[in-house]
């Protein structure tokens, strides 16, 4: 007898001796569709496809983890807060790291403080690398830190040598794509930011992750935004730009030399085949999306890093 609500059973009459025997059973109850499903977040479709994009810290709750048949893994785009720049006699702040289950990429490191001598400062260390404070060929901050594979970011440029008083020209901040340049001699002019990162995971293509461009005296250049929301450096008694809302991109370098701070880490498993999806389960995963850095005042204000995002996609229907 069946006691089980929607349950079934499979019969095949064996003898006489054994009578019907049943060879398979199921609970109907039990047996969910065949695709991801899921909560939580901002949601759109692309094709087969769903995208929860979240713009803020929040909960992405999976109720059906789907089969294998139809989907059981999501594809993922994890960006940190982007690093601010430095000013003078003002190191930077770094950005703050974004998270979904086991993915965490690392906030962006901080444009380096510019000045004197004694008073410049190297890059920090992050995602991707911030930019060092101008003069004294101070060194851009390491990228990938921590280090994970693929890569989620690059160094920060150098400042410029020692070459006079008034030679405070920073490197810009590292992207996740492309390194931050050095600062250069001739002509006198900060590093850029470097590249971002190009992704379709939304269904049309958008770069972020990009570094910020370093500060430089009034007689010189300012580096140049990174392609992918990072912010340009600024001469003294200006204010630099900040990195672009929920790309990670990094904030401008003011005056003095002040580096462009570095772009948030960028990890993605899409397009990339090699990464693959992330398995889910019937479970909630809390977000955490990095804020950006903050600016810093120093003969005009750094440009702040930019907020990052958590997107994350999967297939819902044929």
């Amino acid at each position: 007898m069946l006691s089980t609500n929607r349950a079934s059973v499979v019969l095949v009459y064996v003898d006489a001796t054994k009578g019907w025997l049943y060879v398979q059973e199921s609970n109907v109850q039990n047996l969910g569709p065949p695709y991801v499903q899921a909560t939580g977040g901002t949601i759109t479709t692309s094709g087969d496809f769903k995208i929860h994009t979240f713009t803020a810290s929040g909960t992405f709750t999976v109720t059906n983890s789907g089969t294998a048949s139809g989907s059981n893994s999501v594809d993922y785009l994890v960006v940190a807060g982007g690093g601010g720049g430095g000013a003078s006699n003002q190191i930077g702040n770094s950005g703050s790291n974004a998270i979904f289950s086991s993915i965490t990429s690392a906030g962006g490191g901080a444009g380096g403080a510019g000045g004197g001598p004694g008073d410049s400062t190297v890059g920090a260390n992050g995602g991707s690398g911030g930019g060092a404070g101008g003069r004294c060929n101070k060194s851009g901050g390491s990228g990938n830190t921590p280090p994970v594979s693929p890569p989620q970011g690059n160094n920060g440029g150098n400042s410029i040598p020692n070459t006079g008083p008034t030679a405070d020209f920073g490197g810009g901040g590292g992207g996740s794509a492309a390194v931050g340049s050095n600062a250069v001699n001739s002509p006198l002019e900060a590093g850029n930011g470097g590249a971002g990162t190009a992704s379709t995971i939304t269904g049309s293509p958008v770069t972020r992750a990009g570094g910020g461009g370093g500060g430089a005296e009034p007689s010189g250049g300012t580096g140049s935004a990174g392609p992918g929301g990072g912010g340009a450096g600024a001469n003294p008694g200006s204010s630099a730009v900040s990195g672009t809302a929920n790309t990670g991109g990094g904030g401008g370098g003011v005056g003095q030399g002040g580096g462009g701070g570095g772009a948030g880490g960028h990890r993605q498993s899409f397009p990339n085949p090699a990464t693959g999806g992330l398995p889910v389960s019937v479970q909630a995963y809390p977000i955490t999306v990095g804020a950006g850095a903050g600016a810093v005042p120093g003969c005009g204000t750094s440009g702040a890093g930019g907020s990052g995002v958590v997107i994350i996609r999967y297939k819902y229907q044929n």
